[in-house]
């Protein structure tokens, strides 16, 4: 740039002292609003109560399957129209229902599980499942310490869980059979 160049650009006009005030709050405004905003969006959401996942049954597919037939029992009412059950048990569970092993006086093993699954006259899965699992002699005795839970299948949520009246009421009829209606050596013996 020349000397003469440099000379012929207008020198800056002084800022005055209202300008300068000016300009010192909207720079602070423009850093306050930026500060408030990036702390509203870091703050922590507030969400609802946790959902409880039952996880010990996920795995039921994996397990033995006591049956795969058509619903004939209380679980089929004229408010559903589910027509198919699949009833899986685990381990400690098939051995008894087997006839594997002898049932003693307590009934099945702490830890037997039994997951039952529905289908719809469509072959359509029900989103929902139930699961009877053995709990300790001291969880209620009076039904077979025998916990029941409602999950959802997407995710295995509980949807209900612990001693359900509706599940009691219907397993009590079978209460000679520590609560279970099927066994899978019913279904090697003649006329069942």
């Amino acid at each position: 740039m020349s000397q003469v160049e440099r000379h012929s650009q207008p020198k800056p006009r002084p800022v005055s002292f209202s300008q300068r005030v000016g300009m010192v709050l909207a720079w602070t405004f423009v850093v306050v609003a930026g500060l408030s905003l990036s702390l509203i969006a870091c703050r922590p959401v507030k969400k609802g109560p946790a959902r409880k996942v039952l996880s010990y049954a996920r795995d039921h597919l994996g397990w033995k399957t006591l049956t795969v037939r058509k619903i004939t029992n209380s679980h089929k009412t004229p408010n559903n129209n589910y027509s198919t059950a699949e009833i899986y048990l685990n381990k400690a569970a098939y051995a008894i229902s087997n006839g594997d092993e002898k049932m003693d006086a307590t009934g099945y093993p702490e830890g037997s599980t039994f997951v039952y699954i529905s289908y719809t006259d469509n072959d359509e899965k029900v989103p929902f499942g139930l699961v009877m699992r053995k709990m300790g002699n001291d969880y209620d005795p009076d039904n077979g310490n025998w916990r029941y839970s409602i999950v959802r299948l997407s995710d295995w949520t509980l949807v209900g869980d612990g001693k359900l009246v509706g599940c009691i009421k219907c397993h009590e009829k079978s209460r000679n059979r520590d609560y279970v209606p099927v066994m899978r050596k019913d279904f090697t013996q003649p006329n069942y």
